[in-house]
Parts: C-alpha cells; structure tokens; sequence
C-alpha cells in the first residue's frame, strides 16, 4: 500500500515568528515512494513557493513535516525536520527527515529550495526582518 505524502511548513518562534498559519502542498495520490509536489501551471510544471515573513532569525524555526493522508480519519507524520532559520542557506538543499520520536530516518530526505529576501516594505525599526521563501 503506497501512501499519499503531503507537507506541511509552519514557522515557529516567538513574538510575532510564531506563526499559527500551516502551509500545506498539495496531497500527492499513490505517490509515497519519490514524490514531486509539482503543480501545473499552463504547459508547464512548477515548484510551489511558500513565504513566510521572519522579524528575528535567531530564535525562529522553519518546521517541515510529513504526513500520510489517506487516511480518512486523521492523518499520520511520516516524517518532519526542524530548521533553525539562521542556519538556512540560499539555494536547493536536502534536508534530513526523523522520525516521530526524532530518530534519523535512514536515506529520508526532501529537497527543498530556500530565498532570503529583506522587504522593502519593513518599517527602520525591523532591521533584521527577511522574507523566506521555501
């Protein structure tokens, strides 16, 4: 029985880096064993792009998980990964996935791409403010 993988991305920290907002990728039917969480746009396929607004770096967690969801009933982690933002670099990277009880889960990766950008829109007093886009 192949499992149907969605991701959900929440970022975590303090103040207003506690972000209750999860983004989710689309579920993926039958697709557990290598899935692409690409979505089609016109002729092509494209990567979605979640953008979380990040005030202080160096507290806030970008938490990735992965559920099985056909299930009807309630979904079920498969695996997660916690990030501190500070230590994100820009560009594709593979992060290492553990399991519910925060074991390695042997060759579980999921590539994901990482920008920084700083808003041109922050106020002087949020300095250090980035937008991250995953």
């Amino acid at each position: 029985d192949v499992f149907d993988p969605q991701v959900h991305l929440q970022l975590c920290g303090r103040g207003e880096d506690n972000d209750e907002n999860i983004r989710k990728t689309q579920k993926l039917q039958d697709n557990g064993f290598n899935p692409c969480f690409l979505k089609a746009e016109g002729d092509k396929h494209v990567a979605p792009t979640f953008t979380f607004h990040v005030v202080d770096a160096d507290t806030a967690l970008l938490r990735l998980c992965i559920y099985e969801t056909n299930k009807v009933e309630s979904k079920e982690l498969v695996g997660h990964a916690a990030i501190p933002i500070n230590c994100l670099r820009a560009g594709y990277r593979s992060v290492h996935l553990f399991n519910k009880h925060n074991n390695p889960i042997p060759f579980a990766t999921i590539l994901c791409r990482f920008e920084a950008t700083k808003p041109e829109d922050s106020p002087i007093s949020r300095v250090g403010s980035r937008r991250y886009h995953v």
